[in-house]
């Protein structure tokens, strides 16, 4: 498929000028959404606040949302606006590409969707980040009757269940394990990824206690077996 006449519109917490918030958008918008589309040919990557149309923000907004050939949205900071957009993105069945930065767990009527993780201010995920997006871009186009969004997957679920088909009613079973065990697969791959940070910070405060250890101060062992006896006594926190 030809892309050169593409668009692509980001869907994003904003956040006042100069904030946290709005330095990381721009970090994801500029050195991430941007050179992926751009590489791909797209014409057009933009997010509401770099638009110059005139009326009210919301309509625009919804327009943006159905007329982009691609969405792309990031769920960073859990942005109400946010979510509302994507479920309207979803409901007008189009593809859309979700995104976070690292920074805590996505709500579960999102989880089950394919997440790509950034680092706003790590120049080497930005690298890893523009791959993955031109990489779901590229298969979507190639077999876009894979493609799916929640709003599409129920829709057509309810049309086997409807037909009185028992092959039919057979096939949306087997659609709706299928999207059970796809959740529990990406359940588990963040459980992998938070247990892999887990032991590396473990294994960094290690080393810590090690150096200090090594300076003259207490045993590691020592401070542990305190801390587990403090735990012990004081019982779990509530």
């Amino acid at each position: 498929m030809n892309d050169k006449s593409k668009t692509c519109f980001v869907i994003s917490p904003i956040g006042s000028a100069g904030s946290d918030i709005r330095r990381r958008s721009d970090c994801c918008l500029q050195y991430i959404i941007k050179p992926a589309f751009e590489s791909l040919g797209f014409t057009k990557v933009e997010r509401i606040d770099e638009t110059d149309e005139a009326g009210q923000i919301t309509p625009n907004i919804i327009n943006k949302i159905h007329q982009a050939d691609w969405c792309v949205a990031d769920l960073s900071g859990h942005n109400a606006n946010v979510f509302y957009e994507i479920g309207i993105r979803h409901a007008f069945q189009k593809p859309i590409i979700h995104m976070s930065s690292a920074i805590g767990e996505i709500p579960f009527d999102n989880s089950h969707q394919n997440t790509i993780e950034y680092i706003h201010d790590d120049p080497s995920s930005h690298v890893a980040c523009i791959e993955r997006i031109k990489n779901q871009v590229s298969k979507a186009n190639e077999n876009p009757e894979h493609f799916s969004t929640p709003v599409s997957l129920a829709l057509g679920k309810i049309a086997l269940d409807s037909t009185g088909d028992s092959r039919d009613e057979i096939i949306s079973q087997l659609v709706g394990r299928i999207s059970l065990l796809e959740m529990k697969q990406i359940s588990a791959e963040k459980t992998l990824r938070n247990q892999k940070h887990t032991d590396a910070t473990y294994r960094t405060h290690l080393r810590e206690l090690s150096d200090w250890t090594a300076r003259g101060g207490r045993s590691a062992s020592s401070i542990l077996a305190e801390a587990m006896a403090s735990e012990e006594n004081n019982g779990p926190d509530r």
